[in-house]
């Protein structure tokens, strides 16, 4: 099934186009739904009682059809640099006569905002051309040539056709996707990199995949707008340059790219890339590369409804020299949370709940935060309200050192710890804006988890965690409620920058002038996972995926506890595999739970976790 949205009237996707075609079948109220073009339903209502009669409607066509088409359509599109080619084959498969056929080819988008909603299969742009096939075998092959609009998304764009009769009930004889024909994929390791101090080379490292059925010849060039000096190398080119490189690659061949920028003292984004063009197909595409340079890099998850409470975060980051992107959930992203593909490049997340109280992590953002922190990143969680929806689990022990929780307490003022990095001599007042707001909670830790913050009545309300692999800081209470304007060290600022600093110390955020590449060695995988050591034992495998730089140098591969303790040395099986028992150095099974497996190489130190069960 194919599925076109044709706004209309006053909506900012509306097009004289999709208008039209309002006019044509008579809609004076929406939404109207048609399916197979004839039959309508008015009024989405709720999504089940919606969902129930789409349902009704398919299964009646079909019924009626028997789940068959006198007609096949097939088809592509190329994307160009300033147009999109469609193309579709039509062939009349049975003996029938279709009234007044017309074919029509649409440009659709997908991921468009509109008064706090999300919408799919938009229509952009169509062709349309009436065709002729009288006797079954006859076909017709209709191209198109559509301008592409520089506002549309080049990502979220696909094309799709239909064969409607023109008369009649306007039934649709036949509809078929046309998918943008395979040429060649180029993606960065990350695609966002940091150079916290500045005046460093950083490296983006790439793999350009021809995904074609033949040989492809593809011409990558430098897209030098990054305001530093950047260059890069194709393969086993010897050399970084400006100049284009062209290369000649076989279905299914690759080759790595490396894009080397050197930033200098300026805090500042920076963006740039590397365009590579196919001869195959004449479609350009250009990857950007972002490097936040004297600043790690930050995105701010604003999940506080229609509120504004991410504001005073942001003026921490400021006064503290910090760079971040911000993630509105409500008011740019129609309720939706980011998911891994959003989150997994950047250094650090910041999310904030402000004082909204209804049902905050569900369980697939919590997958997702699990998931980012598995890669050795940093989480600041400032909610006070989460653990009043969250039940204990992996979430919380693991990655935020919280054993359990009292909820909806009250505080007046915090108090540091001392010699504490993040509190450490802070002593402030809590002035909420609404007495209701003043709801924090009493965080007992676990063996992973500190306390740094407690209030007059001794409630734990802050906690900082290592695991071994990721760092986070959980503030279960308003943060809203602190001074901006207090000297240091008891204001936002202050407390905000102790925290992104201890997260990021050992961190690798950016690399030097003698990296090949800008990923890191890391674990790519631990098969199995968990881990089940029963009568018989077991054993895992971990394999690593090692950049040219750290496979010249050391490689060490330990394991650890839940608490940091060293377990156990493992021994490589060649040079980037790894396996483990379940055994410490003494031979003995260790307990069940959770432990980290540790890789240190010349670039640094990563990790991943691992469960074993008895």
């Amino acid at each position: 099934m194919v599925a076109a949205q044709h706004h209309q009237w006053d909506d900012a996707y509306a097009t004289p186009w999709t208008e039209g075609r309002g006019d044509w079948y008579g809609v004076s109220a929406l939404p109207e739904v048609r399916f197979d073009g004839a039959r309508p339903v008015v009024g989405a209502g709720s999504c089940l009682g919606a969902a129930a009669e789409y349902r009704q409607k398919i299964l009646e066509r079909l019924g009626e059809t028997h789940g068959q088409s006198p007609v096949s359509i097939v088809g592509d599109h190329i994307p160009g640099a300033s147009s999109i080619s469609l193309k579709a084959l039509v062939r009349l498969e049975d003996d029938v006569s279709l009234l007044s056929p017309r074919l029509f080819l649409l440009v659709l988008e997908n991921d468009l905002l509109s008064g706090g909603h999300t919408f799919h299969h938009v229509t952009r742009a169509a062709y349309e051309e009436d065709l002729t096939l009288d006797d079954p075998g006859d076909e017709v092959q209709v191209t198109a040539e559509i301008p592409l609009d520089p506002t549309w998304v080049r990502e979220n764009l696909q094309c799709v056709a239909f064969l409607q009769q023109m008369g009649g009930d306007k039934e649709v004889y036949q509809a078929a996707p046309l998918p943008r024909v395979p040429d060649f994929e180029f993606t960065y390791d990350r695609g966002i990199l940091s150079a916290p101090e500045g005046n460093r080379v950083v490296a983006f490292g790439g793999d350009l995949t021809n995904v074609g059925t033949a040989t492809d010849v593809l011409t990558i060039t430098l897209d030098d707008t990054f305001g530093w000096p950047a260059e890069f190398r194709v393969g086993d080119e010897p050399e970084f340059h400006g100049e284009p490189t062209v290369v000649s690659l076989n279905p299914g061949e690759h080759l790595s790219v490396q894009l080397r920028v050197s930033t200098d003292a300026e805090l500042r984004v920076g963006e740039g890339g590397l365009t590579v063009l196919s001869e195959t197909t004449g479609r350009p595409e250009l990857s950007v590369a972002r490097l936040f340079n004297g600043s790690p890099s930050i995105l701010v998850v604003d999940d506080d409804g229609i509120r504004d409470d991410e504001v005073i975060i942001f003026s921490a980051l400021t006064v503290g020299g910090y760079l971040a992107d911000h993630w509105d959930v409500y008011n740019d992203h129609s309720d939706q949370a980011p998911v891994m593909a959003d989150v997994k490049d950047y250094d650090l997340l910041i999310w904030s709940n402000g004082w909204f109280s209804s049902d905050l992590l569900p369980e697939y953002e919590r997958e997702t935060l699990m998931a980012y922190l598995d890669q050795g990143r940093g989480l600041i969680l400032c909610s006070q309200d989460f653990l009043s929806h969250v039940e204990p689990g992996p979430f919380t022990s693991d990655y935020l050192g919280i054993a359990s929780w009292t909820t909806n307490l009250s505080a007046e003022a915090l108090t540091g710890v001392p010699h504490d990095p993040i509190s450490g001599g802070m002593a402030f007042p809590l002035d909420y804006p609404y007495a209701h707001l003043n709801r924090p909670d009493d965080l007992e830790p676990n063996a992973l988890g500190t306390v740094i913050f407690r209030s007059e009545f001794d409630d734990r309300v802050a906690v900082r965690t290592d695991n071994g692999t990721s760092r986070s800081v959980v503030l279960a209470f308003l943060l809203n409620a602190m001074d901006e304007g207090l000297p240091d060290p008891n204001n936002p600022a202050t407390l905000i920058g102790r925290s992104i600093a201890w997260i990021m110390e050992g961190m690798i955020a950016g690399v030097d002038e003698t990296a090949e590449v800008a990923r890191g060695a890391q674990i790519a995988s631990i098969h199995p996972n968990p881990l089940c050591l029963g009568l018989g034992g077991g054993a895992a495998t971990i394999q690593l995926d090692l950049s040219p730089r750290s496979a010249r140098g050391r490689v060490e591969v330990d394991v650890l506890d839940v608490n940091g303790r060293h377990l156990r040395s493992l021994h490589p099986i060649g040079r980037s595999r790894f396996t483990w028992d379940g055994r410490n150095d003494a031979g003995r099974p260790v307990a069940g739970g959770v432990c980290y497996v540790r890789l240190r190489t010349c670039e640094g130190a990563s990790g991943a976790r691992l469960l074993v069960l008895r």
